[in-house]
């Protein structure tokens, strides 16, 4: 039985869900992070529009694929060095760091520069608690953007990264970092530890964006239902028109309404009639003269209180 990952299961699953639906999974597997605002915005106008509620073009997601979102294979990946580094806080750029295929350990006193080649491989692995990354506050020349060489090897081929800040740069994203900052990620209220892969917090951002989707949708249907709607005091609710005229929007099938709306003339008749006894009993302190007249001209009554004179 052949081994699916993470990520191949959430494809599968998005392929076989709307256009909108499948552009949030492609958004989050481009970025490995939850949707950003604009992007819930985006997703959003798109729903409005495949389902009839906003004029507009429906555009085609195409299908996702492995291939698609440029996955690297499983081959094996180890950082082998990190050097010439420049503008990250005040690391020295003459110096290097190399990795040990096991384990490497860095130690030494506060405030040496540890924390900052951390940084660097947060940034490029874009882990969810990667921090901006600044240059030395002390130095007096212009700003310019953090740079790095990373050495690192995959499957058998051995190549280097020069790194001009970017986030979420392939094959680093295959890494994984837990540091202090991670812990409000992995730590619940009682400390429990609740590490989550980062393949796996795929499932959680997806969720999160359709979740999204649907409150602003609850949102809008909402403030709709609060607007004021002319036609609902003419309908009795329970009735089956009136879940029809209460959801009037574009997408109403104007033609059934139309239907509904041909009333005969046996109907008429009976409508005045009942319109005729409610007048009948509208105040019951004094008499009441109403001229009741039908449809077809022939009957004129004229009542009062306690019956037909």
């Amino acid at each position: 039985m052949s081994h699916q990952t993470a990520r191949q299961l959430v494809i599968d699953w998005a392929n076989q869900e709307q256009n909108w639906v499948r552009a949030i999974v492609r958004e989050v597997l481009a970025t490995r992070q939850p949707l950003s605002e604009d992007a819930a915005e985006e997703v959003y106008e798109r729903c409005l529009v495949e389902r009839d509620l906003r004029e507009g073009i429906v555009s085609e997601v195409p299908l996702l694929s492995i291939s698609d979102e440029g996955e690297e294979t499983m081959e094996k990946f180890l950082v082998k060095e990190i050097r010439g580094v420049e503008n990250v806080n005040r690391l020295a750029p003459d110096q290097a760091i190399q990795f040990n295929p096991r384990m490497t350990v860095l130690f030494g006193e506060n405030a040496t520069g540890k924390s900052g080649y951390v940084r660097i491989l947060k940034r490029v692995a874009a882990v969810r608690s990667a921090e901006d990354i600044l240059p030395d506050i002390s130095a007096r020349q212009a700003s310019e953007p953090p740079t790095a060489t990373l050495e690192y090897s995959l499957g058998t081929n051995d190549s280097q990264l020069h790194w001009t800040g970017e986030s979420g740069v392939r094959p680093f994203t295959r890494m994984s970092i837990f540091d202090t900052r991670a812990m409000a990620f992995h730590l619940d209220e009682d400390l429990t530890y609740v590490y989550t892969p980062r393949d796996l917090a795929l499932f959680q951002y997806v969720h999160r964006g359709i979740k999204g989707v649907s409150d602003r949708l609850e949102i809008a249907r909402n403030e709709a239902r609060a607007g004021a709607n002319p036609f609902l005091s003419r309908f009795q609710q329970g009735s089956s028109i009136f879940p029809k005229i209460e959801s009037l929007s574009v997408a109403t099938d104007v033609a059934q309404l139309e239907v509904l709306a041909d009333v005969t003339k046996e109907e008429k008749a009976q409508l005045e009639a009942l319109r005729c006894s409610v007048a009948s009993r509208a105040s019951p302190e004094r008499p009441r003269l109403v001229r009741c007249r039908f449809l077809n001209g022939e009957i004129c009554h004229r009542r009062r209180l306690g019956g037909l004179q």
